[in-house]
């Protein structure tokens, strides 16, 4: 499950940010450091996971520490389908 949440969120960055190859994206990338993501590119994301998972992010999660870090997002995302 948790792989699969991966690839649609890696399909989604992509999607958003272009150029990116979605098997070089690890725990330790920074979508801000990594591909020079700004605050456009993360409202986007933002937009296209919600669309792409049906869910919403609460206003607590709509912050860059919990969207430009892989980690983070995929972390943030697994909590947010979870229901908690």
């Amino acid at each position: 499950m948790k792989q699969e949440i991966e690839d649609r969120i890696k399909n989604v960055i992509k999607c958003c940010l272009g150029e990116v190859d979605i098997e070089k994206i690890n725990d330790e990338t920074n979508l801000v450091d990594a591909y020079g993501a700004d605050s456009i590119d993360i409202v986007q994301l933002v937009v296209d996971l919600e669309y792409e998972f049906s869910i919403e992010f609460p206003d607590e999660y709509l912050l860059i520490e919990k969207i430009a870090p892989y980690k983070e997002l995929v972390s943030t995302m697994e909590e947010l389908l979870s229901g908690d």
